[in-house]
C-alpha cells in the first residue's frame, strides 16, 4: 500500500474539512442543522475525522474505494444524527434525519473524491525494441 495514504497530510486534510463541511452544511441548511455555539460543529468534525482516519488505516484497499466511501457515509450519518439528537435533548442544537444526510452524502462525496485523487498511478511502460 503506498505510504501517501496513511501520512499525517491525510489525517490533517480530515481535521480541516470535516468541521469546515459541517459548519457550511449548517450555514447554508439552516433549517435542518442548527447549532446554538458554533465549536459544537468543530467537535463534532473533529470526532468525525479522526473515527474516519482509523477506519481508514484499518478498511483502505486502492482496488475497493467505493466500499470505503460507503462505510464512510454510514459512519458519517450515524454520528451526526445520533450525536445532533443528544445534543436537541440539552436545547443546544437540532439536526434532523434529512440534515444528516445531506452532511453525509457530502462528506462522502469529498472522500470518494480523496480517495480517487490519493490512488497511486499505475506506471506505462513502453515496450522496448529488441535488437536483432
Amino acid at each position: 500500500m503506498p505510504k501517501t495514504v496513511f501520512s499525517n497530510t491525510n489525517l490533517w486534510l480530515k481535521i480541516i474539512v470535516s468541521p469546515m463541511l459541517l459548519l457550511l452544511t449548517s450555514f447554508f441548511f439552516g433549517e435542518q442543522i442548527k447549532f446554538s455555539v458554533e465549536y459544537y460543529p468543530i467537535i463534532i468534525g473533529l470526532v468525525y475525522a479522526l473515527l474516519a482516519g482509523l477506519l481508514e488505516k484499518k478498511f483502505y484497499q486502492k482496488d475497493k474505494i467505493t466500499r470505503l466511501t460507503v462505510i464512510d457515509f454510514f459512519v458519517a450519518f450515524s454520528l451526526v444524527y445520533l450525536v445532533g439528537q443528544g445534543l436537541s435533548l440539552l436545547g443546544v442544537a437540532s439536526i434532523t434525519y434529512i440534515g444528516a444526510l445531506i452532511y453525509a452524502a457530502a462528506q462522502a462525496l469529498f472522500e470518494h473524491l480523496h480517495h480517487l485523487l490519493m490512488r497511486p498511478r499505475k506506471k506505462k511502460w513502453r515496450k522496448e525494441k529488441r535488437r536483432k
